[in-house]
């Protein structure tokens, strides 16, 4: 039976002009068909002037050129990083692996000669908004090579016996070429095989990921990304080179990352206000901030600050740091009364507070 998915996606790049899209496309409904209907599966891979595909053990990675766009259904090609954008603020620990995986493939002949190869496989854990995706993006920046998010829901065929075969194809096709690979929402197919309330076939998913892990090239990066790596099965967890926990700013790394939104050290004065937060929520809440004081004629750290009081981290607060709010308040045109009422703090304390600060 003819893959309809397939099928459609091959339409769509036609009509498009995806000259690129529609070989790879006609490559991958040759190598569904080449069981069911050999001739078929020949003819379209003549048309598309696809070469013979190799098996697993016989695959090579010299790699002649990197690739500009991945061609394949299944797999998204973000637009390129910003050449201005600024790194992720990291934890110390995440920031050493990261410098030391990018030596590695600085490195990559040095290592190769003696019988030794550079990181090839990472799984990052942690919640939302962390800085999963944009970490294999920045990397892949810096190693200079594409950078690819595969599809799952896609790869997951509502014919599930046809699941890990696309599975596979879609990782090999991959490492045909350099990349930067990331796996998202992982666990959506790398479930432990003992979770009674999944069905069997996507319990045998894991042992092909295995395989296609296993064989993954030096030359590229694969990057398994999850929120809930206590779903995942322990033996995928072995096969993972490299595992990190990215995790919610801290009060330091906060202050960092205010001060790649904006230039305004007044922020700095909310960090506290913002623990428990992901860098993604930070960032709409800046944002946020930002243009209604554009529309409004503000400061943002007045307009973050009104929206940032009713948190329950103000109560967290020492007296100091209460202190330190109060003229960002006071810029905001909240009266003393009020202050003291939000703050939880005397009025001459507040007094005095906006006197030392000059406002």
């Amino acid at each position: 039976m003819i893959n309809g998915k397939i099928m459609l996606r091959l339409i769509e790049a036609a009509l498009n002009g995806h000259k690129d899209q529609v070989k790879m496309a006609a490559n991958i409904l040759s190598s569904d068909l080449s069981s069911s209907q050999p001739e078929l599966s020949k003819q379209i891979a003549m048309l598309s002037g696809a070469k013979v595909t190799r098996g697993m053990t016989e695959r090579v990675n010299p790699h002649p050129q990197n690739q500009e766009t991945s061609g394949d259904p299944f797999l998204f090609a973000p637009p390129p990083l910003d050449p201005a954008a600024k790194p992720p603020v990291w934890s110390e620990d995440i920031q050493i692996t990261l410098s030391r995986i990018l030596k590695e493939f600085s490195l990559r002949e040095k290592l190769l000669k003696n019988n030794l190869e550079p990181v090839k496989t990472m799984i990052f854990t942690g919640p939302p908004g962390v800085g999963k995706t944009f970490t294999a993006w920045w990397l892949a920046k810096q190693l200079e090579l594409p950078f690819f998010v595969l599809d799952i829901a896609s790869v997951v065929s509502s014919q599930l016996g046809r699941t890990g075969k696309n599975l596979k194809s879609v990782i090999d096709r991959a490492a045909s070429s350099p990349c930067v690979l990331l796996l998202d929402e992982f666990d959506a197919i790398a479930k432990k095989r003992d979770d009674e309330s999944d069905i069997g076939e996507l319990k045998r998913l894991v042992t092909v990921l295995l395989q296609t892990i296993d064989s993954w090239p030096n030359t590229s990066l694969l990057i398994a990304a999850t929120n809930h790596g206590n779903m995942l099965d322990p033996a995928i967890w072995r096969r993972f080179e490299e595992r990190l926990e990215f995790t919610t700013p801290n009060t330091d790394q906060i202050e960092q990352y205010l001060l790649q939104l904006t230039s305004d050290k007044t922020l700095l004065k909310l960090s506290p206000l913002l623990e428990g937060l992901s860098y993604s929520d930070i960032k709409t809440l800046v944002n946020k901030a930002k243009k209604m004081a554009l529309l409004e004629e503000e400061e943002v750290a007045s307009l973050l600050v009104k929206t940032l009081l009713a948190s329950p981290n103000i109560d967290k607060l020492s007296t100091k740091q209460r202190q330190s709010l109060a003229p960002v308040l006071a810029r905001a045109n909240i009266s003393q009364r009020r202050m003291a009422e939000l703050l939880n703090i005397s009025r001459p304390t507040i007094k005095k507070a906006l006197t030392e600060a000059g406002v």
